[in-house]
């Protein structure tokens, strides 16, 4: 048995944002759309809006259209995150919470190896 998997030309997501895949896809929206106002072949963007039509244009025109339910955000690189964008010297604030809580898992360790270990006077009894 084969399961045969189709690559999206573009996707299509909720808000009507349009992710133009393939290098077909981008060529099609050059020629077909108004975005050779605004750019040249080599240039047009991964992501785009356009009117509610165009996905239908595009299957029409046999290419593969993806629709998403999720937003478009959902799948965006998370690259440009808060957390790597802090500042240098919140890096010391990060080792001394690391630093503070390998102290604390230390002394948990060391208060259960005390109470499985008989005091010393008991020891001696033994």
């Amino acid at each position: 048995m084969s399961i045969h998997t189709t690559f999206p030309d573009a996707i299509v997501f909720p808000d009507g944002t349009i992710r133009l895949v393939t290098e077909s896809a981008k060529q099609w929206a050059y020629s077909n759309t108004e975005v050779e106002n605004s750019c040249s072949v080599s240039t047009v963007p991964d992501y785009v809006d356009f009117e509610d039509s165009i996905p239908q244009m595009m299957e029409d025109d046999e290419l593969v259209v993806k629709r998403e339910r999720q937003p478009v955000f959902h799948y965006r690189s998370k690259r440009g995150s808060s957390k790597n964008k802090r500042a240098s010297n919140d890096s010391e604030g990060d080792y001394d919470g690391h630093r503070a809580r390998f102290e604390g898992l230390m002394q948990e360790a060391a208060e259960r190896r005390e109470k499985s270990d008989p005091p010393e006077e008991k020891r001696d009894e033994i």
